[in-house]
């Protein structure tokens, strides 16, 4: 099987694998009515818990949204501004409504267009039961970053693939680049070389300079230095922190767009770079 075909089946089992239930946390930590405000951001402050569940009766009935006023408020008021302390649950609470709630079982990959959307939180359930919920800061965890490096990967593999289609050798291919790229392409190999490792020149090319060896190519269109940008981009702030366990996401609206958006770019490029490779993609 091509090598690209293996990985958009890798993607496509993942996406379907990995749910929303993988990255929600649990147990709930929770509010109960007659509580005041005070005394739930006594706890949900230092454990950074923006969005608390109320309990009543042993049952999720409303959630006190933005309890530190992590999420500024939008002009038409939403996210809601953070209550009072003075203030008792039950007078702020906001009752169970259906876009509160999402099913354990969603794909991963559909939670971040669900999460851009307010409220930025979901109260999950799961086989009838309301056990967990989910934040942005959750897309940190494990399956997340399984999935996302899955994506960097078989974008990476695609571009390998197209540059080879259109260029009869590596050595071709690099020569796309400028002089300072060339030299340091060469001296990356020989370094490999020191350790007794055999990649190719292709291999040992960053993101970046693969995306700007098919903008040679015309492959990808646009503006030079903004394609320049966009997989550097894509490098330092997504395949480093993936790599290196470093935080890639956090429990920020801005964050998670900028996550959501890199994925798009993932998929939009990996798309592109596949029409080099006509049937064989």
């Amino acid at each position: 099987m091509h090598l690209v075909s293996v990985f958009e089946q890798t993607i496509g089992d993942l996406e379907n694998a990995l749910q929303v239930g993988h990255v929600a946390t649990s147990p709930l930590a929770v509010a109960h009515p007659s509580q005041t405000i005070a005394a739930v951001r006594a706890w949900a402050a230092p454990a950074a818990i923006n969005n608390v569940p109320v309990q009543r009766d042993g049952h999720i009935v409303a959630v006190v949204e933005n309890v530190n006023g992590d999420v500024a408020p939008s002009p038409n008021g939403i996210p809601p501004r953070a209550p009072s302390d003075g203030q008792a649950v039950k007078a702020v609470a906001r009752p169970l409504a259906g876009d509160m709630l999402i099913e354990a079982r969603m794909p991963l990959g559909q939670l971040m267009a669900e999460l851009v959307q307010p409220p930025h939180y979901r109260l999950v359930v799961n086989g009838g039961r309301m056990d967990s919920i989910v934040t942005p800061s959750d897309l940190g965890k494990l399956p997340m970053r399984v999935l996302a490096y899955t994506a960097l990967t078989h974008l990476e593999a695609t571009m390998i693939q197209a540059i080879r289609r259109i260029h009869p050798t590596d050595e071709d291919a690099v020569a796309r680049l400028n002089e300072g790229a060339q030299a340091q392409v060469l001296r990356d190999l020989d370094r490999m070389h020191a350790k007794k490792l055999e990649p190719s020149l292709l291999e040992v090319t960053n993101l970046q300079q693969k995306g700007l060896i098919l903008y040679a190519a015309g492959i990808y269109r646009g503006d030079r230095t903004a394609v320049a940008d966009e997989f550097d981009d894509l490098y330092e702030k997504l395949r480093n922190p993936l790599m290196h366990a470093a935080s890639f996401v956090d429990d920020s609206l801005e964050a998670l767009a900028r996550l959501k958006r890199q994925l798009e770019v993932i998929r939009q490029r990996t798309a592109q770079a596949a029409t080099a490779l006509g049937s064989d993609s």
